[in-house]
């Protein structure tokens, strides 16, 4: 990543269309997780996994969640360096991209093991969120932008926009994803 937002900064976007803009910065992230994503899904990597390592990326995931705000104030982010963090030749955006690469896996691997253990394939959301999983995964864009967009012409607090905003994206894309995977041939791919 580091390399990666010496030419394309941490927080711009590109108008693919609109209202849908694009950071591109975190494509090849993207890339190599979903093809990780794969690989262990198909070698069983995940259950595989020791239980015994949760407690290592879940102090990982807490110590990379009090870093942060640390590392912000140490590194100027207060005093308006924030740019430091987003591009260029300075530790602050090694910290930033290290950060952002760790903490997609930690969380990740934290929160797999630790649902790995409370959730089973048998329980009723499990079964019908499991198999739709990718499909909201894949169309959640086209819901989440237009209703933050509309969203974003009302006076309201943010945290207010923020639990409507999650709430209906998750109903909708879970209802759309279940009729699209009902088109015959779409439920193979999605």
């Amino acid at each position: 990543l580091f390399v990666i937002i010496q030419w394309l900064p941490l927080g711009e976007s590109y108008v693919v269309i609109e209202p849908f803009d694009l950071q591109l910065e975190f494509f090849p992230g993207y890339i190599i997780l979903f093809i990780a994503g794969a690989l262990a899904y198909r070698s069983g990597w995940m259950e595989k996994l020791p239980a015994k390592s949760l407690p290592f990326w879940g102090w990982l995931s807490a110590g990379l969640i009090v870093s942060l705000p640390i590392m912000f104030f140490l590194g100027g982010a207060v005093d308006g360096k924030l740019d430091y963090f987003m591009s260029g030749f300075h530790w602050q955006s090694a910290f930033t991209s290290l950060w952002l690469g760790l903490g997609a896996v930690a969380f990740s691997m934290a929160l797999t093991l630790w649902l790995r253990g409370r959730v089973t394939a048998n329980d009723k959301l499990a079964a019908f969120a499991g198999p739709n999983n990718f499909a909201v995964y894949l169309i959640h864009p086209l819901v989440l932008v237009p209703i933050t967009w509309y969203l974003s012409r009302f006076a309201m607090m943010g945290l207010a926009k923020f639990a409507i905003a999650s709430a209906v994206t998750t109903v909708l894309c879970y209802a759309i994803a279940t009729i699209l995977r009902r088109i015959p041939g779409v439920n193979k791919v999605l």
